[in-house]
Parts: C-alpha cells; structure tokens; sequence
C-alpha cells in the first residue's frame, strides 16, 4: 500500500513566456516551506487535482486551484499576467517500484477529464521515451472501467477497495476519495480537525468508519462485510421460500386446491409450520385433504361392491382399443423426439446469441471509452498499422493486409453500427426465448399424454392376460 511522491511540476504558459515550480521530494519527511501566499497549498492542492480527487474538497465540478494556475498570476515584479495554458504533473512510485508521471491539464484546448500517464520516469528523465496512455476521470465508470483513471491508480497503489453499504444501494464500492482525505490534513479554514472532511455524497453508510477500518486494516471491516453476508443469506432464504409457496399455490390451483394456515412470508415458529394443511373444493365446500382422502376412500369401498363386467365380454373392445392406444403412443414419440430434437439446436443458439450479446457490450463500452478520450483530449485519432489505437503500443505482426485498415470505419459509425447489432441480436434472443418456452410447453402436455397412454397400454394388456372373469378395465374405469 505504499505511494511514494518523487516529484510535482506546476507550469502555466502566460503572455510573457512559461512559469512554474519543480519540486523534488526524497525519502522521508520532506519539508514544504515557504512565506503566505508564496503556493504551498497550491502545490498540494495541485497534487490533489492531478489525481483526480478534487471530490474529496467538494462535489462541485471546479478546479481546486487559484488564480495563479486558472486565470491570472503575479510576477516577482508585482505584475499580473494573463494564463493562457497550465497543467499540473506528478510522478510518483508504488510498492513494487513502479514509477508513471501523471499529467493532467488546468486551462487547455483539451478537456480537464483527460488524465495522460506515461509508464517511467518522465519528470525526472526528460529526454526518455515511455508509453503514453490515455484516461477519464470525474464521469461514470472511471472507477471501474478499464479505461477510468481511478481504476488504474487503484490497481497501481495495489488496493481492493471493498464494497460497503449505502443509503440507497445494499453494496457501494469505497471510493478513492472517501480514502485519501485521511492522509490530507486541511488547515486553510482551520484545524479544528486533522482530517478534511470525508465526502458524504457517495451515500456511503459510515463512510468515515469504513474508510478508516479499510486503511488500518481493522477486523471490524470484515465483521461488517459478515454480517452483510448473512443479510443477503437471509435475503435469498426469504426469497426461496415465498418462490416456492407461489409455485405450490399455482400447482393446488389447478387441481381446485389451495394452501391454508401457512403464510406466505417465512416464520420461525416450528408450531404454526406444523398447523399449515392444504385443503381441496368439493360441493360441500373447502376441505383439508385429509378429509377429501377419507371422503373418496369411503366412495371407493361403496363402488368396489357394484357388479362390474368381467374380460370375458370385453376381449374385442379391449384388443381394439390397445391398437389405438398404441398408434397413439408412437404418434406422440415421435412429435416429442422432434421437438426435443429442435430444443437441443435451440439452446445452443440461445447460448451463443448471449455470448455475443455480452462481446457487443464489451466492444460497445471500449469504443465509448475511446470515443470520450478522443473528445476530452480534442484529437481525431487514426489508426496506424503498427500502433494500438489504445495505449500506443507497438504491432509487431499482423495477418491483414495493411491495406485493408484504410476502409476503416470512424469511432462513431463504429458504435452506431455495434448498437444496431445489440438491439437486433436481442431482438432474436427475445423470439428464441418465446419459441423455447411454447416448446416447453408442447413437451410437458406430450409427456403428459405419454405417461397416461402408457397407463393405459400396461392396464389394457394385464387385462388380455386376465383370467376371463376379471373385471374389464375400460367398463372399470368408467365406473370409478
């Protein structure tokens, strides 16, 4: 978690020529001094901006830094001169010893959001040459997009910045400007604390709490984090079980039934689970099944005493019913294997429609990332065979013809044309999603059909191998 300051540059360009400081910083205690109104708070209001955190200072969308750095500044001569060009760069090092020179512009014909790294030592080694990448910063996503600032210096400081819960969502990631305020010490309205004020518009429950338990590395944190584990636990119990007594509610709906005594919301009390019963409408009304079960087993000991046909009188009708039965049978097997059949190449078209959904996104995110790099920085960007349109890097090899990258679509057209795939890939999606739910659909009222044909097969045949003064199983069934 180390970050180790090694030197800031401050400069603006006036109509008098270039002015601006160079401060060096070494090992340990380092030692800014310096009479009123000389830029000490600049400096380090400066190194503030340069990162992206003027948040931490205020939700505003101002630049943190005087007139000195925006507007107009005073020479040694007592002379105001007017600021035509400033930015503010800073290298620093990480745990690992990386080192990357941050630049960010004051008053530019680029935009303020645009962030330039340059991966070495840029400050300290002019003449060298490092890679340069581009980033956002202050717009959504630049603390979780490849392409945000604050997502970069999280990964560069080495951090995981947990989530924490919110005013307005269970979980909120700590943000980077929530943390940095315990290592600035604000003394321009006072010191009536060591700490600036930690920002309070993240809605960030605690958020000073948690800011701190994240940077002293206090169990408390993770006692916190338990404990919204098992809130969510509790969460996903609840919702399991009011899912499944709407299922058993529309099942026993159905059949004419429905749940009694049982509610709907979870509960505690093993006694009232136990008093919960289903009961069933009949003409006499609404009975439990234990009733409803004792009602038709009275009815069947009354049935099973009537004269009933035997299979002796039957053989014809029940021969001739078997052979329908079975044409029956082989008709349904083969639709079912037909649709199953069109189910499997379903579901695979179905998986690979969402793949490419979610490789559409992904393009769609990237080429806005570029996109809003390309608007901050005021720079149409060409595509060049041997460079990444990214990060600069160089293409060794390639297998297209570097003639092909002059047909190239502009970064607009590009994310025009991706947007019309997104919505016609989800249109597709959205009608392979119908046309699999009425397969399921067919399949369950087949199975259905099925399992009652074979019944009747297995009952029809036991009937055929019967002595001949069994009762038949066609008059039989229409007698219960």
């Amino acid at each position: 978690m180390t970050f180790k300051l090694r030197q800031l540059r401050l400069r603006a360009l006036t109509e008098e020529g270039w002015y601006g400081a160079n401060i060096g910083f070494v090992d340990g205690l380092n030692v800014l001094w310096a009479d009123n109104t000389m830029g000490k708070s600049t400096c380090i209001q400066g190194m503030i901006y340069v990162l992206g955190l003027e948040r931490m200072l205020s939700p505003r969308r101002e630049i943190p830094l005087p007139h000195a750095m925006t507007s107009y500044l005073t020479t040694d001569s007592g002379k105001n001169v007017r600021v035509i060009e400033s930015d503010v760069a800073l290298e620093v090092e990480n745990s690992v010893g990386t080192i990357v020179m941050v630049e960010r512009p004051v008053i530019s014909k680029l935009d303020n959001r645009l962030i330039t790294v340059r991966f070495g030592p840029a400050l300290t080694q002019t003449d060298g040459q490092f890679r340069v990448q581009h980033f956002f910063v202050r717009d959504p996503g630049a603390a979780q997009r490849e392409d945000g600032f604050h997502h970069f210096l999280e990964n560069f400081l080495g951090w995981e910045l947990p989530l924490v819960r919110g005013y307005e969502k269970d979980e909120i990631k700590l943000h980077l400007e929530t943390v940095f305020p315990l290592f600035w010490v604000e003394q321009k309205s006072g010191w009536s604390s060591i700490p600036a004020a930690i920002p309070t518009y993240f809605r960030i429950k605690e958020v000073h709490k948690r800011a701190v338990e994240f940077i002293a590395g206090l169990e408390a944190y993770h006692i916190e984090r338990k404990r919204e584990q098992l809130n969510q636990r509790q969460n996903v119990l609840i919702g399991n079980w009011e899912l499944r007594w709407q299922d058993l509610s529309q099942h026993l709906a159905r059949s004419g039934a429905r749940i009694e005594a049982l509610s709907q919301k979870p509960i505690v009390d093993p006694e009232s689970i136990a008093n919960g019963f289903m009961s069933v409408a009949t003409a006499a009304g609404w009975v439990s099944f234990d009733d409803h079960i004792k009602t038709l087993r009275e009815a069947l000991s009354e049935m099973s005493e009537a004269a009933v046909p035997t299979v002796a009188d039957n053989v014809p009708e029940i021969e001739a019913k078997l052979s329908e039965v079975m044409a029956r049978v082989e008709e349904l097997n083969l639709k079912r294997l037909s649709i199953s059949g069109i189910a499997q190449v379903k579901v695979a078209d179905a998986d690979a429609l969402r793949r490419r959904i979610q490789t559409l996104k992904e393009d769609l995110a990237k080429n806005q990332d570029v996109q809003k790099l390309q608007r901050f920085s005021g720079i149409q960007w060409s595509l060049s065979p041997d460079r990444c349109p990214t990060c600069e890097q160089a293409l060794q090899d390639t297998l297209l013809s570097q003639n092909a990258l002059s047909a190239i679509m502009p970064i607009e057209d590009n994310i025009s044309y991706i947007k019309s795939e997104l919505r016609m890939f989800e249109d597709i999606l959205s009608r392979e999603n119908e046309g699999t739910r009425e397969r399921e659909g067919h399949l369950s009222q087949l199975n259905r059909d099925l399992s009652e044909a074979y019944s009747q097969i297995r009952t029809l045949r036991a009937d055929l191998v019967s002595p001949a003064t069994s009762v038949s199983a066609p008059r039989s069934r229409n007698v219960f």
